[in-house]
């Protein structure tokens, strides 16, 4: 599910308390993952992963408002695929960077993240 009002809200007030539920790749019960990332100086994101084919135009994200927070679905994502958020900044510069947010990492030396689905930890 896309961030809503009340969690933009919280967000540009720096009150959201579950920003893990908000933001990365969040696994949908109806299929498919949903992505946000919060990239305020860009010009475009887009995601590339294992179910594109590596390729941002397949899965573009869209501003949510003024919040800088970017968001989007991919019906085809699947947990335990790889993937990364392609970042084109203002100054014009693309960048592939990985999801501060990510459930799961591969092993360095490869730097993508894997769409993982909600934790089982009870806190």
């Amino acid at each position: 599910m896309l961030p809503g009002d009340v969690d933009l809200y919280l967000f540009g007030e720096g009150r959201h308390m579950q920003l893990w539920r908000m933001l990365g790749a969040q696994v949908e019960p109806s299929g498919g993952v949903t992505f946000a990332v919060w990239a305020p100086n860009a010009s475009s994101v887009g995601v590339v992963g294992d179910w594109n084919s590596w390729n941002a135009d397949v899965t573009p994200l869209a501003p949510l408002g003024v919040s800088g927070i970017w968001a989007g679905h991919s019906v085809d994502a699947r947990e335990g695929q790889c993937y990364k958020y392609r970042v084109l900044g203002r100054d014009g510069v693309t960048r592939l960077k990985a999801d501060p947010m990510a459930g799961r990492a591969e092993r360095p030396p490869a730097t993508a993240s894997i769409i993982s689905g909600p934790s089982a930890f009870a806190w």
